[in-house]
């Protein structure tokens, strides 16, 4: 097909509109006046390698491209930075923060004529982020693309953004698109019938999530409630003496002593387990949930958690000398509340730490997430991550389209310099579509779209009226809040009919935090 310029100047094709369509926004994006070609006139080029995220990227162009055109008329051309010519742009994406996920798109003209486009990063996962934002960028009409002459350089605030919970394992292939990257992948470590350490990788997980630019950390879940599992009743060696309160307890389960080494050998065992699949690059261990102190005479009188820090500190300490590549990170929890200030302390600058809590940071109120000793962590050098609910509540699906809420805790975040902040959502992200693009946004690009412009935007996307859908989120924003924030509705499920129905346990510690809060002029919200 003959080229054939359009204008932007129609409604359907103005570079508002186009830009509109592309989430996360880009931070500098310039869009005029393109061309149009039929789809079997255009070839894209990748790099040769057999990296995974090669393979995504061409499906993200398959239906505008023909792969295999030998003298096609325009060209979409992906390349690493090292191997581009034009140092302007090269060193442009050396310079912004985080480049190693940077990206710029270069439209490139010769006589007057618009004949490729450029998609350059340092890296593969930047090649992958440029993908994403050029498919928004393009669209077809019966065979016919039409593709903007647009020129962008990108990077992201925040370096990890991600979710965990619910369906989040199994929806990289959706939430991978706005550029969300980090996500907790659980490891299965007990002991086999001899009492060996053991563990179980969940390998397409890890695969997957290569090939979508996922960053994964494999995790292992709170120690406390390790020995639940498997064939640790044979290792009485590394099992914690409890009190005979704890003992005496229906729901008793043994922890680990962490002042043995027998319980240090055992985790060394597991890290190298985790370390030894090479698509792990990251370890990440969650403290105890429930405060488990053991009584025998190494332990008696130590604060339990400080315990836990330590002994996984000197098996990581161990780990290195042997896999030195492998990155480690401690996750607190609302058991090791009391002490934050002294974890953070005891971390060495390879350690990261991140913040949960499930009363604290599942929680929807209109306050400052971040404690003042973990603001002292970041301005240390410390590398910090968190554990935000980004709906009206952890424990049901209660409707609640939130963007001054995501806009809100994002800030925050961005201005407390966090590394990692993982969004929790359940069961499904899809229930909660709006507040997790809302949060993929504001933590790419915090100055990019308004809060309204992210209103109109995704309306239009949805296929909805933005006028009403603005004025119909101006009304429920002020009331929906302020409902999340009293926690009604998580109070109304933890009561005792729910728990003599065994629905919901009197012990589950989530709840502990979930006093209401008066909500004032109750008949002017309504």
């Amino acid at each position: 097909m003959i080229r054939k310029y359009f204008s932007m100047q129609g409604e359907a094709m103005g570079s508002k509109d186009i830009a509109g369509r592309i989430f996360p926004m880009p931070r500098k994006i310039k869009i005029k006046n393109g061309i149009e070609y039929n789809s079997n006139r255009i070839a894209v080029e990748i790099p040769k390698s057999d990296e995974p995220m090669n393979e995504t990227i061409l499906g993200l162009m398959e239906q505008f491209t023909s792969p295999a055109h030998l003298k096609p008329d325009f060209r979409i051309r992906f390349i690493l930075a090292a191997e581009y010519q034009d140092k302007k742009t090269t060193g442009s994406l050396k310079d912004v923060k985080n480049s190693s996920q940077a990206y710029a798109i270069v439209s490139n003209t010769r006589r007057g004529v618009f004949e490729s486009i450029d998609i350059v990063a340092n890296t593969s996962t930047g090649l992958l982020y440029g993908a994403l934002t050029l498919k928004q960028a393009l669209s077809k009409t019966n065979g016919v693309v039409s593709i903007p002459l647009i020129d962008v350089l990108d990077w992201p605030e925040v370096p990890y953004r991600g979710q965990w919970g619910g369906n989040s394992n199994c929806d990289i292939p959706w939430t991978y698109q706005f550029k969300l990257n980090a996500l907790d992948g659980k490891v299965f470590v007990t002991a086999d019938e001899e009492g060996n350490p053991t563990v179980t990788h969940n390998n397409t997980l890890y695969k997957q999530a290569r090939s979508h630019g996922i960053d994964i950390r494999a995790t292992i879940p709170h120690l406390e409630q390790i020995s639940r599992r498997g064939f640790l009743e044979k290792r009485s060696d590394v099992l914690n003496v409890p009190s005979e309160e704890r003992r005496n307890r229906s729901d008793y389960f043994p922890g680990l002593c962490m002042s043995k080494k027998a319980t240090e050998d055992m985790i060394y065992e597991w890290f190298n387990g985790i370390a030894a699949n090479e698509m792990v690059r990251k370890i990440l261990v969650w403290l105890s949930e429930e405060s488990t102190p053991c009584h025998c005479e190494d332990c008696r009188g130590d604060e339990p958690f400080q315990l836990e820090t330590a002994c996984l500190l000197r098996a990581y300490k161990r780990l290195k000398e042997k896999y030195p590549h492998i990155e480690f990170g401690i996750m607190l929890s609302q058991g090791s509340f009391d002490v934050t200030d002294k974890i953070a302390s005891m971390l060495p600058n390879d350690v990261s730490l991140t913040y949960y809590d499930g009363g604290r940071t599942y929680d929807s109120g209109k306050y400052p997430m971040i404690l003042p000793c973990l603001e002292k962590y970041t301005k240390g050098g410390g590398r910090l991550g968190v554990y935000p609910q980004i709906t009206h509540s952890w424990r049901m699906v209660f409707p609640w389209s939130a963007p001054g809420f995501i806009k809100y805790r994002c800030s925050e975040f961005v201005s407390k310099n966090l590394e990692t902040v993982i969004g929790y959502a359940v069961p499904s992200n899809r229930y909660h579509e709006f507040n997790l693009m809302a949060m993929a946004e504001w933590l790419w690009n915090p100055k990019g779209r308004s809060k309204e412009d992210f209103i109109r935007d995704y309306a239009i996307l949805a296929g909805m009226s933005p006028d009403k859908f603005l004025g119909f989120m101006k009304a429920i924003e002020t009331p929906a809040w302020k409902l999340a924030e009293s926690k009604l509705m998580l109070r109304l499920s933890y009561n005792y009919s729910l728990i003599l129905r065994g629905r919901v346990t009197l012990e589950d510690h989530r709840f502990e935090m979930s006093e209401l809060i008066p909500i004032r002029n109750i008949k002017k919200q309504i």
